[in-house]
């Protein structure tokens, strides 16, 4: 069985109470294995992983995967795993973060929310039941918009001034207009934020907005027809209501924490803290111990200190984290660190941590803890992914790592077969079959590849004529028109590659991968050898009791 569905069924059963207990069917240490986990263990094992055996070789074998881990948790135990420095730290960060989610379920989301039919009739009522056809003007500098505002409040037609002015000439040439309806569920493919987005509703048709500064350039908006959005964005603004909600009652809470715990900013400690930054100049920020306790801010019974900004701002990821100087720091502080601190310094104050989910919770995660921490001392530090690592084990499993064969071509299909003559015709007159692709091709992407696609001989099935008559081709020779399921297609095949070892350097992300899967489960498989070994004398299995169990299932 899969291990990692063994240590997931089996703390999922460190959850599982209530149940009148069964016998003992077998013990590793000090720690009974109870009948009724073995068949909650075996019920919850998903239907892929079930083993092929049957009666008692079945139950032995789901009984084994629960003996394995816990020979694991008794392995961790006795080298004190749960008690390093690093562990402790990792579980006091886990079992924060938990107080803080309860915290805010018992806060946030168990107040009362709009009902479905609630959320249906806003939806109805909103700016978000429509869905606009919009055109645009788009330039690049902020003055050119303010001067195409001038030009419309002045009464130019909008579509002469696209046509004049719009540097997006997908759209110029058609008087800016876009042919896409937008609605509260796409805004994305305009690359439009809501908050520009609200304005933009909310004018009727026939009105404008803007310039707006977007991705490519400062645009106006014009809107030019509606109609009613579908049913699906009821969704979408149903999700975004109940999200809006939940943000302005964390709002409250947090206003309210903050009164209530007299939370300021410690201005000596933030003024402390910028120097460091500026006088690290870009290179890495290193402060001792002393200078780590200073406060950023401070509040009852506490504070937020430079060693809980650097911490936390670590863990940010690159492209969302704050600037380094007064306003980004202060910011990082008020609205991410502080409300924290508070939200946890009050689930321990209202004895959340004796609430029974957490508890229940706590059980299975130290448990998993533990295991985590074997693994990666005895797994996971163990492989070697180094470069010479890698390219021998390429070497070794070459046919892993193959490029498959490949026919690459350019191609122009059309509905009829007339008109494949006539671009035959045309290409050999002269004319670049890219050009023709890029004009005429019905393939879907053809545009926008000028024709040029490649096959694979697993999609022979899909192309069919096609596929067979560019195997057969002379590479460079103009072919057609060849008649398929999807029209007549004229091509020039370019290249034929064979099937070919994927170079190491594009494949070593595959390598690595492959490597750490083959010398996990090999390292796994030789860690538990050992501690079956180790521990024979404690491990005790009572398979008589197994094949009572299986009669009592079978009702005999």
């Amino acid at each position: 069985m899969n291990w990692l569905v063994g240590v997931w069924v089996v703390l999922q059963l460190a959850c599982a109470t209530g149940e009148q207990p069964q016998e003992v069917v077998a013990k590793v240490g000090n720690q009974e294995i109870r009948g009724e986990e073995l068949l909650r263990f075996a019920a919850e094992v998903p239907a892929l992983l079930r083993s092929e055996k049957v009666g008692v070789e079945e139950l032995e074998e789901y009984l084994n995967s629960i003996i394995d881990m816990e020979l694991m948790l008794l392995e961790a135990s006795s080298r004190g795993l749960d008690q390093t420095p690093e562990q402790l730290e990792k579980w006091e960060g886990e079992r924060k973060r938990k107080l803080i989610a309860v915290f805010l379920q018992k806060h946030l989301q168990d107040k009362s929310n709009p009902s479905q039919g609630e959320l249906l009739q806003q939806f109805k009522e909103s700016k978000w039941s429509r869905m606009l056809k919009l055109a645009h003007i788009r330039v690049k500098t902020e003055e050119e918009g303010r001067q195409v505002s001038a030009q419309l409040a002045g009464g130019r037609v909008f579509e002469e001034v696209a046509r004049e002015r719009s540097t997006d000439r997908n759209t110029a040439a058609n008087a800016g207009l876009i042919d896409t309806y937008f609605g509260r569920g796409n805004l994305d493919e305009l690359g439009l934020p809501v908050e520009l987005a609200e304005h933009i509703f909310s004018l009727k048709v026939g009105e404008y907005g803007g310039p707006f500064l977007l991705r490519s350039g400062y645009e106006v908006f014009k809107v030019v027809d509606e109609r009613p959005a579908p049913s699906s964005y009821a969704l979408v603004f149903a999700q975004t209501t109940l999200l809006e909600t939940l943000n302005a009652r964390r709002q409250k809470v947090w206003l309210e924490l903050k009164g209530k715990f007299d939370a300021q900013p410690d201005q000596e400690g933030l003024e402390f803290f910028l120097e460091k930054v500026a006088a690290a100049k870009g290179d890495s920020l290193h402060v001792d111990d002393r200078e780590a306790e200073r406060a950023l801010s401070k509040y009852r019974g506490g504070q937020v200190t430079v060693r809980d900004f650097l911490d936390a701002y670590q863990q940010v990821a690159a492209p969302n984290r704050v600037k380094l100087d007064s306003s980004g720091v202060a910011k990082f502080v008020e609205n991410h660190l502080l409300p924290e601190a508070l939200m946890y310094r009050s689930a321990l104050e209202e004895g959340l941590e004796q609430d029974s989910t957490v508890t229940a919770w706590a059980k299975v995660r130290k448990k998993a803890f533990l295991i985590e921490a074997l693994k990666e001392r005895e797994v996971e530090s163990q492989i070697d992914t180094g470069e010479s690592a890698l390219r021998q084990y390429y070497q070794a499993h070459q046919g892993r790592f193959m490029l498959l064969a490949e026919i690459y071509f350019v191609e122009v299909l059309t509905k009829t077969e007339a008109e494949a003559k006539r671009v035959i015709q045309r290409i050999q007159r002269g004319e670049d079959m890219g050009h023709l692709a890029e004009k005429h091709s019905i393939r879907p992407g053809g545009a926008k590849t000028k024709g040029e696609f490649h096959m694979h001989p697993f999609e022979r099935q899909r192309y069919m004529e096609l596929y067979d008559a560019a195997d057969k081709a002379e590479i460079g020779k103009l072919q057609g028109p060849v008649r398929t399921a999807e029209g007549y297609s004229v091509f020039k095949v370019l290249a034929k590659l064979p099937a070919r070892p994927e170079p190491f350097e594009q494949a070593s992300t595959k390598v690595k991968y492959w490597l750490r899967e083959e010398e996990e489960k090999r390292l796994f498989e030789a860690l538990l050898a050992r501690l079956r070994e180790q521990y024979r004398p404690e491990i005790v299995v009572f398979r008589d009791r197994l094949a009572k169990m299986v009669n009592a299932e079978a009702g005999t």
